[in-house]
């Protein structure tokens, strides 16, 4: 298939430490890993002409399922994968060819939003998203287009994650987010997408 224009447009965005928006991390990879592996541990091995794969041209998304695959302890190159350009995709919802369809996807998105920040709303036991928002540099803030839409920071905040704890950097989290504030931004940012 020709290449995605999400992943063009995305690697246009250099994250600091130099990783790139849209790209799988090595969490990620290590996630898709595991799923492959506690799939293959659940049901037993499988040879390739027992699964069909599909997955959308997205790279991290055919990365992903290749993590996926290995992780099952199959050969990938051996395994023919069903991958569609998005303008053929039926796995993500067709809002550009279905105005019905993004209609109310729209309003759908808009149903979650606070009139008082147009954001996506998701309950904050705790005041854990307030307290993220208030560490989050303004410059990161202005880059991410953060707390408008929570999705990619949430994003930046796994990657840098990443790149620390491939770094030797103990696992602390950028700007001194703790694990409560990650999971209400993460909350935050399924709100966003639901």
């Amino acid at each position: 298939p020709r290449p995605s224009l999400v992943d063009a447009s995305q690697r246009k965005h250099v994250l600091p430490g130099g990783g790139r928006s849209g790209e799988l991390t090595a969490a990620g990879w290590a996630q898709a890993r595991a799923l492959g592996e506690a799939l293959r541990e659940r049901y037993g091995a499988v040879s390739p002409d027992e699964v069909s794969a599909r997955t959308t041209h997205v790279s991290r998304c055919v990365l992903t399922l290749r993590g996926v695959l290995l992780g099952l302890g199959l050969e990938t190159s051996r395994l023919p994968v069903d991958t569609r350009h998005a303008t053929e995709e039926t796995m993500t919802p067709a809002t550009r060819r279905c105005p019905s369809l993004a209609a109310h996807w729209q309003s759908c998105r808009a149903a979650l939003r606070t009139p008082e920040t147009g954001h996506a709303s998701a309950p904050d036991p705790g005041g854990h998203f307030a307290s993220l928002i208030a560490k989050v540099p303004a410059d990161a803030k202005d880059a991410f287009g953060f707390p408008s839409t929570a999705v990619p920071l949430k994003d930046a905040l796994i990657a840098l994650d990443s790149l620390n704890r491939a770094g030797g950097g103990g696992g602390a989290l950028p700007w001194g987010v703790t694990e409560p504030e990650l999971q209400a931004l993460d909350d935050r940012a399924a709100a966003e997408v639901a």
